[in-house]
């Protein structure tokens, strides 16, 4: 299993914090902690009871990664056995790079630009994996949660804009992360209703 980076308590989980004392409420976070390490912890009995509802769902949540994790290599999978665009099917060498420097002349510095041209123009939009999008999010200073509410939020509807398909998840991308950066946090039908209000301008 790949180690994850993060993870996810629910607010209404940590209702029990009102039920404790500092003491167990502090045992109660290094129980969270040694379970995610994977390290080994001995409960008490209010502890063990007070752990049980955050155990079940990090098993919950782990199995949701487990399956977004396949589903993505998936994926990856099936775009390199399809037909390229140069006619040949088959599986396809991955790129190891994405672009040339040491190119032997002019002309085919022009040939292999004309060649990613037809690429680009052909291409049909592929949604993104978890990982690209995780990665893409951090790059623009945001974090790995607004990726994997990103990322659900648009695999829900398919990866359509309105009633047409998008064409540049990172565009998408950029919009959600403006409005969310520094904002406080929005209703599941606020964020729904701010969604509509912008599509023309996500990815299209």
């Amino acid at each position: 299993m790949t180690k994850r980076k993060s993870f996810i308590i629910h607010i209404d989980s940590l209702n029990i914090l009102d039920e404790l004392s500092d003491d167990q409420a502090g045992k109660l976070f290094k129980a969270i902690k040694s379970h995610q390490e994977g390290v080994d912890f001995n409960f008490d009995a209010l502890t063990k009871v007070a752990f049980s509802p955050f155990k079940n769902q990090f098993i919950r949540d782990d199995d949701k990664y487990l399956k977004l994790c396949e589903k993505n290599r998936l994926i990856a999978e099936k775009r390199y056995c399809t037909k390229s665009t140069n006619g040949k099917s088959g599986n396809q060498p991955l790129p190891t790079s994405t672009k040339s420097t040491d190119n032997d002349s002019k002309s085919d510095s022009k040939s292999k630009n004309d060649s990613d041209s037809k690429v680009i123009t052909n291409s049909r939009f592929t949604p993104p994996t978890d990982i690209e999008t995780v990665s893409y999010f951090e790059s623009k200073g945001s974090n790995n949660i607004e990726a994997e509410k990103f990322w659900n939020f648009y695999d829900s509807k398919n990866w359509m804009v309105g009633k047409n398909k998008m064409k540049k998840w990172q565009s998408a991308a950029r919009g959600w992360i403006t409005r969310n950066t520094d904002k406080p946090k929005k209703s599941a039908m606020q964020l729904s209703t701010e969604s509509n209000w912008h599509e023309e301008d996500l990815g299209l």
